[in-house]
């Protein structure tokens, strides 16, 4: 029997792909949700805590005993999950083998190396936190830091406390990429274990996120199943034997469980526009990633710079970045004496987003660009405008207020992951645009990881205003990531977007990467007449 102990901020969806792994080789699993977390579990994501996930891992040891009577028990975890598996393993004697896939060892230390300041040592001093982002989600800070030290889970120091105890088989597996935890700390965790049976393994080209890389998930995936195999059975078997779940059945169970989560919390129209309005107050700081600028650039480039007469639809603009783009783009050639006449603005660029205070932030920051650029080029404020912008409030799931065939080129960034039937929105896109108009789509990947562009990021912050910036992207990321998790939203594969596009009538399809490799976009060319 294997005990799959949920990450930190993670459903127990998030594990179906090593569970079908274990479960196709011939173990029992069993994968849970965390109270006080995400998932199907009660309570709220704000009272997390270490103690917590300990006891609900307890309780399905108990409940694994109680019910079928296992003798040979596995844990494997991943995550700050590791850290609680760690400390139960140490003190359980029911337990036969643990392995960590991207255990944190040190919750200090990557709070650290995350926020650029240390939470535990705050604690510690008695200050007072409050609301805080914790990996991506708000929690109560004091609370959950409290917890943590309280129980000894803070430092890595308690890591080694805890190793020490463990005289069962053991399986580390740690990523050469992985920004938030040290392979050196775990390596000291693992040197610290007394027994003789253990085995150390480094995932190359991974990240925190593990299945963000296939190979390296595979990989990961084949060497549990060997080693649960090799240590509770005697068996070791041959490399490259272990049996492979059938990838149409992990998607098959993983819709029926994302959509089970997703009808249970489903928000009407109303809190979705409040969750967006929320989110998108603070997304005005993405802009500072030179990723998702990158991204922007991108976009651009595939559908062509602005011309005169083009009518360009930015669908589900938010507060406008990418007709920001275009715009500074615009007015960096008039500069440099490469663009049309200003008697006449070269395109018309218009916005639709379902949330009004988005649209009215989109609305005031290209005016006071306009308005900025025509100062620095000796026009007066009642001259023509560089671009003509317009905007509508409208819900993409409810249709587009456009004629057939008006645009020349549609964006639809980062938008079509939160939908609720993406295909009829692409149909609509495609109704709207012109007989060879471009149109460019954009989706995080699955299993995403944004940890090194927020790494990349706060690398080059010099203020505490940009470290706080930073972290507010990272909390935006964790309540995307978090929604996505439970069901509410979807992110598209290379073949899912493909796939649409073809289905919505489409030419020309293209897929690439970017956003610094955690993203999927797809450009394709308007159906023919």
């Amino acid at each position: 029997m294997v005990i799959i102990v949920p990450p930190y901020g993670k459903t127990k969806s998030s594990n179906l792909i090593l569970a079908y792994y274990l479960a196709i080789n011939g173990f029992q699993v069993i994968r849970y949700d965390n109270t006080n977390h995400v998932g199907e579990s009660e309570g709220t994501m704000l009272l997390t805590s270490l103690s917590q996930m300990k006891e609900d891992l307890r309780s399905a040891v108990d409940f694994v005993e109680n019910k079928f009577g296992a003798s040979l028990l596995t844990l494997v975890s991943s995550s700050l999950g590791v850290r609680v598996a760690l400390k139960e393993a140490a003190e359980d004697k029911r337990i036969e083998l643990l392995i960590s896939i991207l255990g944190v060892v040190n919750l200090q230390g990557t709070l650290q190396a995350i926020y650029r300041e240390d939470g535990v040592k705050e604690a510690l001093s008695g200050v007072s936190l409050g609301l805080r982002d914790i990996l991506g989600f708000q929690v109560n800070a004091d609370h959950f830091l409290k917890d943590a030290i309280d129980g000894n889970f803070h430092t890595l120091h308690t890591s080694l406390q805890d190793a020490a105890k463990l005289y069962i088989p053991t399986v580390f597996l740690v990523a050469d990429k992985d920004p938030w935890v040290s392979p050196d700390e775990v390596r000291m965790v693992f040197d610290r274990i007394p027994t003789q049976q253990k085995e150390f393994y480094v995932l190359p080209n991974a990240m925190h996120e593990l299945y963000e890389n296939p190979t390296s998930a595979d990989y990961a995936c084949q060497r549990v199943v060997a080693s649960t195999e090799k240590y509770l059975s005697g068996l070791e078997p041959k490399w490259g034997t272990v049996r492979a779940p059938e990838s149409q059945h992990l998607i098959m169970r993983l819709r029926e469980e994302k959509e089970r989560l997703r009808s249970a919390k489903r928000l009407n129209r109303e809190e979705e526009r409040k969750f967006w309005k929320m989110y998108l107050e603070k997304y005005s700081y993405i802009v500072n990633l030179q990723d998702y600028w990158n991204l922007l650039e991108f976009l651009n480039r595939h559908l062509g710079d602005s011309r005169k007469g083009e009518m360009i639809l930015d669908a589900g603009c938010g507060i406008g970045h990418f007709g920001t783009f275009v715009l500074v783009r615009q007015l960096y050639h008039l500069m440099q004496g490469k663009a049309v006449s200003l008697r006449r603005p070269s395109a018309r660029y218009v916005g639709v987003d379902f949330v009004d205070e988005a649209i009215q932030k989109a609305k005031s920051t290209h005016t006071e660009i306009q308005k900025e650029f025509k100062g620095r080029m000796g026009l007066l404020p009642s001259s023509s405008n560089f671009l003509n912008y317009s905007y509508y409030i409208s819900d993409l799931n409810h249709g587009l207020p456009f004629k057939e065939h008006c645009f020349d080129k549609i964006c639809c960034n980062f938008v079509l992951s939160y939908l609720d039937d993406p295909l009829c929105v692409l149909k609509e896109l495609l109704r709207t645009l012109k007989v060879g108009g471009k149109l460019v789509v954009t989706s995080l990947k699955p299993f995403a990881d944004l940890s090194q562009i927020y790494r990349n990021f706060i690398e080059v912050s010099r203020t505490a205003e940009e470290l706080e910036q930073a972290r507010i992207v990272l909390n935006n990321a964790g309540m995307i990531k978090n929604k996505e998790s439970e069901g509410c939203y979807q992110f598209f594969s290379q073949d899912d977007l493909s796939d649409l596009l073809l289905e919505a009538g489409a030419r020309n399809i293209q897929i690439f990467r970017s956003f610094g490799d955690q993203a999927n976009v797809a450009v394709a060319v308007g159906p023919c007449p």
